[in-house]
């Protein structure tokens, strides 16, 4: 984990100095790497935390390339399901809302996922806040392309694909769809993807 930088509070740290930090110098945080994981590959992954009681989860064989990840909260969490591919990682859990992704996924580069818009909207009228925080959801086997961004309060069903440059806004609740765009629209039903370049479809997809 030698391109591995972990920031608490603004202080830096390699994944072997937080390892040795005790659990209140952590102010709680956790670090899970399961077997095989891959973090750092091309260049370095930054995890920063902020508050108290965050966890980043990785499931086993999880590869991160690179990318900086934000935790800011108490008991937040980033979880990753094994087996899930990210090229660069933009990750912002904030006021409390957690970041899910499950089980062998592709995530291309400049991906964002982020559960507050950092800054607050109210109604001029009413005074209430009109931009709430909420949790991202990404369900097993999604394929999210470059440069998109997956917004608060979204989940994306399983088996689905988000083309390159999308702005994901609301929730996909269907499954194995295409979609694209800004917003995100569905453009294709009825899909099925898969890792391998193949040129005929294979049984074990199914």
């Amino acid at each position: 984990m030698e391109n591995v930088e972990v920031m608490i509070e603004g202080k830096k740290f390699t994944y072997e100095e937080f390892l040795n930090l005790s659990k209140e110098e952590k102010n709680g945080h956790e670090i899970k790497i399961g077997k095989d994981c891959i973090l750092g590959l091309h260049t370095k992954l930054v995890l920063m935390l902020k508050g108290k009681d965050c966890i980043y989860e990785f499931g086993n064989n999880v590869h991160v390339k690179s990318g900086y990840m934000l935790i800011n909260g108490v008991g937040n969490t980033i979880k990753i399901g094994e087996g899930t591919e990210i090229e660069e990682a933009l990750f912002f859990s904030n006021e409390y809302k957690n970041i899910i992704i499950g089980s062998n996924c592709l995530i291309s580069f400049r991906v964002t996922l982020r559960t507050s818009d950092i800054h607050t909207i109210f109604d001029k009228k009413t005074k209430q806040r009109t931009n709430q925080a909420g949790e991202v959801i990404i369900k097993d086997k999604v394929w999210i392309g470059p440069d998109t961004a997956v917004l608060k309060g979204v989940t994306i069903e399983r088996g689905n694909i988000i083309g390159m440059k999308s702005v994901v806004t609301k929730s996909i609740l269907e499954q194995d769809c295409i979609y694209a765009g800004t917003p995100a629209k569905k453009v294709k039903d009825n899909i099925l993807w898969d890792k391998r370049m193949l040129n005929e479809f294979p049984m074990d997809l199914i």
